[in-house]
This record gives structure tokens, C-alpha cells and sequence, in this order.
């Protein structure tokens, strides 16, 4: 009786350290695949807006002692814009007052899965209201816009209620992004392009 116990706890022991170690790896793979969509993110900013345009990526932003990790923002004439890059696969299902959108997908033995994931449109707000009340509290007072963009170019979007206010694209209209930051309608003189630059990259 006593062996057979062990026996099971033995077990058991293995069975928990096989699912940690997958565990680990999966969220080690998650990780590597999301770098390298915003690495990918980041090349296509930079080599589609023409000179006059900062790409920043990973700026850690903190206001009322809560801090914000933003994957990018771009700084121009044309304004200060906040991209939140997502490298998800499979179908994205959502609309943009929902609290949570789904990801459908089939994992590498065939099996249909569904994961729920936070709205990005409302993560992004967060990011927008903490850059603008830095860059007030820095006495620069300029709107901050904003953006989701989806850049896994084999997953499939069902993405309702976008509004202006903060569009979601995808690899497919990684062209109308562009065309959003460079023909949004702030007017920024060269100053306060560089003095946002220099506030956002004081810590480099």
C-alpha cells in the first residue's frame, strides 16, 4: 500500500513538472513570436514614414504611480499616435466595447480551441490617458491618438464598432495606418516635436 503510494506521487510529480515545463515553453514561444511582430511593426513605421517621424518602441510611460508599457509611439507634425501591436494567429472575434475579444484557433494536433484576450481598444486607452497626462503634467498639451494594429498576416479579423477614435488594422491595411498617422490634422510646430521626442527619450 505504501509502495503504490509512492508510486502515485511519484507520478503525479512528474506529471506536474512535464505541464510547468510546457508551460514555460509555451509562454517562452508566445513571447518570441510578439517580439517579433513588433519587430516587424517597427520596420514597416520606419520604412514607410518619411523623415520628420520618431518611431519609439517599448516606452514605459507612469502617471498617478501606475505605469504603461507601450509598444510604440510615433512622433511627427502630424501628432503624437500610440500603436499597440497584437502577433496573434487564427480568427480574431470582437467588437469594441466588449471587455474581452476571442481568439479562435487550431493547435498543432488538430484541436479547435477558443482563448479570451482583453480588448486592446480599451488597453490602449488606458496607454492614451497616462502619455496625455504626462506630457500635460510636462506642459505640453497635444491630443494623443491612437491605434491597434494586428500584424500576423494569415490570421483572419471579425472586428466590430470601430470608430475613429482608435481604428484597428490589420497586415492587410498596414497602408491605411500609415496614411492615418500621416494625415491626422495636429499641427505641431518643430519645438514641440522635439521637446516630446526629448521627454519620451530622456532615459535612453
Amino acid at each position: 500500500m505504501i509502495l503504490f503510494i509512492l508510486l502515485l506521487l511519484f507520478v503525479i510529480i512528474v506529471i506536474y513538472f512535464v505541464f510547468r515545463s510546457d508551460s514555460a515553453d509555451n509562454d517562452a514561444q508566445r513571447k518570441e513570436y510578439g517580439d517579433r511582430g513588433e519587430q516587424i511593426t517597427g520596420n514597416i513605421l520606419v520604412g514607410s514614414l518619411p523623415r520628420g517621424y520618431t518611431v519609439i518602441r517599448n516606452l514605459e510611460v507612469t502617471y498617478d504611480g501606475k505605469t504603461s508599457e507601450i509598444d510604440y509611439v510615433v512622433v511627427g507634425k502630424t501628432g503624437v499616435f500610440i500603436i499597440e501591436v497584437k502577433s496573434m494567429k487564427g480568427t480574431i472575434v470582437g467588437d469594441c466595447s466588449d471587455y474581452n475579444w476571442i481568439q479562435c484557433k487550431t493547435d498543432q494536433y488538430g484541436n479547435d480551441f477558443e482563448k479570451q484576450f482583453y480588448n486592446p481598444v480599451k488597453q490602449v486607452g488606458t496607454h492614451v490617458y497616462r502619455l496625455a497626462n504626462y506630457l500635460r503634467d510636462n506642459n505640453v498639451h497635444t491630443y494623443v491618438n491612437s491605434a491597434v494594429y494586428f500584424s500576423e498576416p494569415r490570421a483572419k479579423y471579425r472586428i466590430t464598432g470601430v470608430t475613429e477614435k482608435c481604428p484597428v488594422f490589420t497586415h492587410r491595411t498596414t497602408n491605411d495606418m500609415i496614411d492615418y498617422i500621416m494625415h491626422a490634422t495636429e499641427d505641431l510646430s518643430e519645438s514641440t516635436v522635439e521637446k516630446i521626442i526629448a521627454l519620451l527619450t530622456e532615459d535612453e
